[in-house]
């Protein structure tokens, strides 16, 4: 059960995250991957008011035909072409749709969920702390300050 988003908001996630990622011979599309389950530990730690924008603005792009809102997605992408007044409201709806599409596409939420990793041939892994003496002596070794030309 989604605690955060109703299922009209839901179906207009997988719907921009299956025309930000549509799959070809190699991936799976956003769909299915069905990914969307965890659609509350992504969205769990967001600032109450920026989820309620957040819902409000999903529900409203829910109305629009698949057409239009590839349309948007396409003027968000290109932000950078756009005049300065309207670059920066669709850099932030690029980044923060196609972020939430590819956070939940890409993650392993599950143990046993790393398809499109393991297709990248992608292992991250957190490697231990350094000891601050070992930290120390890697940060004068590699000091390019010290180099002479």
């Amino acid at each position: 059960m989604i605690k955060y988003l109703n299922q009209r908001q839901i179906k207009t996630i997988i719907k921009l995250g299956d025309l930000y990622l549509p799959g070809n011979q190699s991936f799976s599309k956003f769909s299915e991957r069905n990914q969307i389950h965890h659609i509350d530990r992504v969205l769990k730690f967001i600032n109450k008011d920026d989820l309620n924008d957040l819902g409000l603005f999903l529900q409203l792009l829910s109305f629009l035909p698949t057409f239009v809102l590839s349309i948007i997605i396409a003027s968000a992408s290109k932000h950078n072409l756009l005049f300065a007044p309207l670059a920066s409201p669709f850099r932030l709806l690029h980044i923060s749709l196609k972020g939430l599409a590819c956070t939940l596409y890409y993650s392993k939420m599950n143990e046993n969920d790393g398809q499109v990793l393991d297709q990248l041939n992608w292992n991250p892994k957190m490697n231990p702390a350094v000891k601050d003496e070992e930290m120390k002596k890697l940060i004068e070794d590699n000091d390019f300050n010290k180099i002479q030309y």
